[in-house]
């Protein structure tokens, strides 16, 4: 499905289909002028929207997630104008609640995005809403019907719970897959929000976060109750790396099996970027921020999330983490050749079909997850600097340490022994699994490991 920029509404839910557009700078939807200066007018001329003297009220859908776990703990941390977090999840974690400070509360909210009045019982109240949660599966797990209920209608009761109970500020979790790697295999190198790429995808999953993406933009300067507009921004995050991914630790698991050898299986010259979780978490509390001070700037507006992470293939990139904890690679270069692995992948799908009615067959190894991991996919922006100063939190060095530590603890925990050198449960949530650099100098993803070493974004 190709990527519309300024377009109509992408639709519901549907079947996937290929559809193929040019990628061209995104247009901004149509805000009146008459209707910011007269919000400027509601606050003595300073355009300055939200902000209240007793604290605000976030909803994180997906807050028990990956990445949603990682947003609770940085909200709670440094954004001073909290005063209740909702965390809204479709399998909340008990633990979250002891989280709560004195000066923040945060709620447990047991929901399902896919039911239009648990989303709107929950936002009702809310000042802004980040929205994380979405379904990822690239491997034919999950049928398609509920992938775009939970990617596309959920997001659909995001919005309209914003506009019934009159919440202004949509933040939205999308992913760099809205855009590529397409299926034709074209690169993406060093590429930035206004870069010209054909978005052709014929999988459910990057179809269904196109069509929410662009269902959020082209939500914003709706009127919301109360008669003010609705301002949303949407943040595609490259491949996510970082502590407590349990996909992360499943490859090290399976490194095991081979003596904790890794086999290389992709080019060294396919470079894909990566960002680091706490990076990724710090833009979007930047992004729900500045969009209550700044909504003619950030609203109707797309940002790549990018951190200083370097540019490398996948199975390199996870060595960078992986190696410090004894992991070597074997090969300098693939050792099985792509035909063979393309002949692999055909035929997992056509086993896949044939076992259909009898078992659920979902082999990691596909044409999609072949295509993706030796497809070349890099961005190279500072739009979230300019827009709303973003810098990232973590530095590359910072963010591996934090890695590696993590991943050895786990390894010390599970009898996994650890490696020399170097420095000292998936959730069911549909918030679980999403998503660099910005320019340095060369060399590099996700949410789900594939026997290649690599990862899927959210």
């Amino acid at each position: 499905m190709g990527r519309s920029w300024g377009g109509g509404r992408g639709g519901g839910l549907g079947t996937p289909e290929r559809r193929t557009e040019k990628r061209t700078a995104p247009g901004r939807p149509w805000r009146s002028p008459r209707m910011i200066s007269s919000c400027a007018l509601r606050f003595g001329g300073k355009f300055k929207m939200g902000v209240k003297d007793q604290g605000l009220v976030y909803l994180l859908t997906g807050g028990c997630g990956f990445l949603g776990g990682h947003l609770v703990k940085i909200l709670l941390e440094k954004e001073p104008s909290l005063k209740e977090l909702r965390v809204f999840d479709l399998n909340p974690d008990p633990q979250m609640e002891a989280l709560s400070t004195g000066r923040v509360r945060v709620t447990l909210i047991p929901g399902d995005v896919t039911r239009s009045e648990e989303v709107a019982a929950a936002v009702a109240g809310a000042d802004v809403v980040i929205h994380t949660a979405g379904l990822v599966d690239v491997w034919g797990r999950v049928p398609t019907e509920r992938i775009f209920s939970v990617n596309v209608q959920g997001t659909q009761n995001v919005i309209d719970a914003c506009v019934e109970t009159g919440t202004r500020y949509l933040v939205y979790t999308s992913s760099m897959e809205v855009v590529g790697p397409n299926s034709k295999g074209d690169p993406f190198i060093r590429g930035n929000e206004d870069s010209s790429y054909e978005a052709v995808h014929k999988e459910s999953y990057p179809i269904s976060k196109s069509q929410a993406e662009r269902m959020v933009l082209e939500a914003n300067g709706r009127m919301v109750r109360g008669g003010l507009p609705l301002v949303t921004c949407a943040l595609r995050p490259m491949g996510i790396y970082g502590e407590k991914h349990q996909l992360m630790l499943d490859l090290y698991h399976s490194s095991l099996l081979t003596g904790k050898r890794l086999f290389r299986l992709i080019p060294t010259t396919v470079e894909h970027g990566r960002v680091y979780v706490g990076n990724v978490a710090w833009m979007h509390l930047l992004a729900a921020r500045e969009i209550q001070s700044q909504p003619q700037v950030l609203g109707g507006e797309v940002y790549y999330c990018y951190d200083a992470s370097p540019y490398k293939s996948y199975e390199d990139f996870n060595m960078e983490i992986f190696g410090p904890c004894g992991i070597r690679m074997v090969g300098s270069r693939p050792l099985v050749p792509y035909f063979v692995l393309y002949l692999l992948a055909t035929l997992n799908t056509l086993l896949q079909w044939l076992l259909r009615p009898l078992v659920a067959y979902a082999p990691l190894l596909n044409p999609y997850t072949l295509l993706v991991s030796h497809t070349p996919f890099t961005v190279c922006t500072d739009k979230a600097q300019r827009h709303f100063g973003y810098s990232p939190l973590y530095s590359w060095e910072e963010s591996r340490s934090r890695c590696v530590a993590w991943l050895r603890k786990q390894m010390s925990e599970t009898g996994g022994g650890g490696g020399a050198g170097g420095e000292a449960g998936l959730s069911r949530s549909w918030g679980s699994g999403v998503e660099t650099p910005g320019c340095p100098g060369s060399a590099a993803s996700g949410a789900s490991v594939s026997p290649l070493g690599f990862q899927t974004r959210a």
